[in-house]
């Protein structure tokens, strides 16, 4: 049963508020119990032999449940050991050092102008679809956006993703936001040293 330490805690300090005079506000005690909670995670995770840097990364995408926490480490550090590690890595990384400059706009489809951009937005489409059908398998999310590789690559081979005309430029960053997005509660591979 998946456990949301934020809602245990929120829970929490409902029950003990209306019996207790509480001193600190709910969202700083929060803070501060899951800043406790990460700080165990990563000392769990170092003593289970992972290395730093998966650590940060599946830390930086979220501790609220934390037993997917150590199931995530796990799947990326065997990933880590495969061949597909490398796309994976590419993939992200290549999508995540442009998407950082985009407003979090949306994916405009009526404002793709080139092939690779619809080829792309089709495979994040299934990507989604098959990340979410994984579940808690977590390699097989990796695989999937692993797989994206060629896609991307395409992408970048194809177009100027910082395109004069505003609209085109949002669309473009937006998709690759997409591409990012897909790893988004699973780990932030921008913390991978490669």
């Amino acid at each position: 049963m998946p456990l949301s330490l934020s809602a245990l805690v929120a829970e929490t300090y409902r029950l003990y508020q209306g019996k207790f005079p509480l001193a600190k506000a709910l969202d700083t005690v929060q803070a501060e119990i899951m800043d406790f909670f990460r700080q165990r995670l990563r000392f769990t995770l170092t003593e289970m032999g992972i290395t730093y840097d998966v650590i940060e990364a599946v830390l930086a995408a979220g501790i609220d449940q934390p037993a997917e926490v150590g199931k995530r480490a796990l799947a990326l550090a065997a990933f880590r050991q495969q061949e597909d590690f490398a796309a994976l890595l590419t993939a992200y990384i290549r999508a995540a050092n442009l998407a950082q400059k985009g407003e979090g706009g949306v994916v405009r489809e009526d404002m793709f102008t080139e092939q690779a951009e619809r080829d792309l937005w089709a495979g994040i489409q299934q990507a989604r679809q098959e990340i979410a059908a994984a579940g808690d398998d977590y390699a097989s999310a990796f695989q999937v956006m692993a797989g994206l590789r060629p896609a991307v690559d395409a992408f970048f081979d194809a177009v100027m993703v910082m395109a004069e005309d505003p609209a085109i430029r949002r669309t473009r960053l937006a998709l690759l936001g997409s591409v990012v997005a897909l790893m988004d509660g699973i780990a932030d591979l921008s913390k991978i040293v490669a």
